[in-house]
């Protein structure tokens, strides 16, 4: 399977306005094809850039409440989501099964996510 990449701006996926695209290969064979990417330029983030300056303003304007991941996207509570023991974090190197640290939230953990 080959991937055709775009830039995502203005909320959709466009093509570099050169239309140059540039191929990614596996490395470790070169004639497997991973896909074509756009060759952005300065026009192209130009292009991204003015879409945000429109954007801001709505995004500005958004309530709080909009703002936060829904009940639903949360993540799961504490000890059931696939760790051994309760406060490892994997994303920071901890061994689940080595954690002792009585499972307290990380500093850093948005207060939304504690539980």
């Amino acid at each position: 399977m080959t991937i055709t990449g775009a830039n995502f701006i203005d909320g959709s996926w466009v093509p570099a306005d050169s239309g140059k695209v540039f191929e990614r290969r596996n490395p470790a064979d070169d004639s497997d094809l991973i896909g074509t990417f756009p060759d952005s330029d300065v026009i192209d983030v130009q292009n991204a850039v003015d879409a945000l300056d429109k954007a801001a303003p709505d995004w500005a304007a958004t309530p709080p409440e909009r703002a936060r991941p829904s009940s639903s996207r949360r993540r799961a509570p504490r000890g059931q989501c696939g760790h051994t023991r309760r406060g490892a974090d994997p994303r920071r190197g901890q061994n689940p099964s080595r954690s002792l640290d009585g499972g307290e939230p990380h500093a850093d953990e948005p207060a939304f996510l504690r539980r």
